[in-house]
């Protein structure tokens, strides 16, 4: 887990539990995985698990509280065709994605779909507030993106160490710093992410920006994360 491999992490955990299944300290350790992988749900039942079997657990309750408290949250539709519709329906509403031709920008959204290479962040009400999409690939193909030398089929976009954010919108400042901290903990194993800044005047700048150098300088907005138990 420390390494970042929240799913190898909650796969021995498990693997654990099925040992010292009263465990709450593996329980809690399994729910901090899950969150780590944006999977809030079993999160917040492993945090319940935990207090089952050790009801004064101080680290469950306080990570269970954060994880049950009404705040934005990420959402990933099992349906992927409803989760494209709802894609289009929310970006059309958003002034930067309305101009662009239908055509290449609906094909973009499709594919990054089909990837999973996507989420929602919804409210407390399930209304969306912002939505991500991204690719994975290679440096050199990353480069020719950001640049406009060339595009980018899907197959070129399934893995790499470098990560594409082409779709970023957010409707409130909350909504917006919230995709910001899920990205952090989302690409920590990645290197550099790539974007392109578009300006009011039409211009419009190739964006890198090392992993690191991202999830170093923002730290200390991550105070508010469930902790790891001792």
């Amino acid at each position: 887990m420390a390494q970042g491999k929240h799913a190898q992490a909650e796969q021995a955990f498990a693997a654990a539990l099925r040992y010292a299944p009263k465990s709450a300290d593996l329980w809690v350790l399994c729910g901090i995985s899950r969150y780590r992988q944006c999977a809030l749900e079993g999160a917040r039942a492993a945090m319940r698990e935990a207090l089952r079997h050790a009801p004064d657990h101080a680290v469950a309750k306080d990570n269970l509280a954060v994880l049950s408290a009404p705040r934005l949250v990420v959402w990933k539709p099992s349906d992927k065709s409803a989760a494209l519709g709802l894609a289009v329906e929310f970006l059309s509403r958003m002034p930067a994605f309305a101009a662009l031709p239908f055509g290449e920008w609906s094909q973009v959204l499709f594919y990054q779909v089909a990837r999973g290479h996507f989420f929602f962040v919804v409210d407390q009400d399930e209304r969306v507030r912002g939505f991500l999409g991204w690719a994975l690939t290679e440096q050199a193909l990353a480069e020719h993106w950001v640049t406009g030398r060339a595009g980018l089929r899907s197959e070129q976009c399934l893995d790499g160490d470098c990560v594409i954010i082409n779709a970023f919108a957010a409707e409130t400042d909350a909504a917006r710093s919230f995709i910001v901290d899920t990205m952090r903990g989302l690409f920590a194993r990645r290197r550099t992410l790539y974007f392109k800044r578009h300006y009011a005047d039409g211009r419009t700048r190739p964006a890198r920006l090392s992993v690191n150098r991202y999830v170093a300088g923002h730290l200390a907005q991550a105070a508010g994360r469930p902790r790891y138990a001792a």
